[in-house]
């Protein structure tokens, strides 16, 4: 039978030269391994997207007893999305740099409300 003409062929299984210790030792494995990784990734958002058209779908079919009839479907939604998407890699927020980010803006806050209720009792 053969490939269809103008479709790529996609090898759906990771590169089995690549070493993880030395990514960089094999550049082209390295590139392949990114690909991979990145396929996934859209995979995973893609499954993610149907779970939410079929939670959406149900939610409007159901009516009042959603919260009974779609139980399973948002489960399913939920688990599909941790984990998923760009930067979200399980790591801390303080290992991805916003921790710092957040501290100062809360700091900033804080001595605006400050200033705020100095104005209020000074008049």
């Amino acid at each position: 039978m053969g490939r269809k003409r103008g479709v790529p062929e996609l090898d759906e299984t990771p590169p089995d030269d690549f070493d993880p210790s030395n990514p960089y030792r094999d550049p082209v494995a390295m590139l392949e391994m990114r690909e991979h990784v990145v396929r996934e990734k859209w995979i995973d958002i893609e499954k993610a997207k149907i779970l939410r058209e079929r939670l959406r779908w149900c939610y409007r079919v159901e009516g009042i007893k959603h919260l009974q009839k779609c139980r399973h479907l948002v489960r399913q939604y939920l688990d599909s999305t941790r984990g998923i998407g760009w930067g979200k890699d399980g790591r801390h927020p303080a290992q991805h740099g916003w921790f710092i980010l957040f501290n100062y803006v809360s700091i900033w806050l804080s001595e605006l409300k400050l200033l705020a209720l100095r104005l209020v009792l000074l008049h």
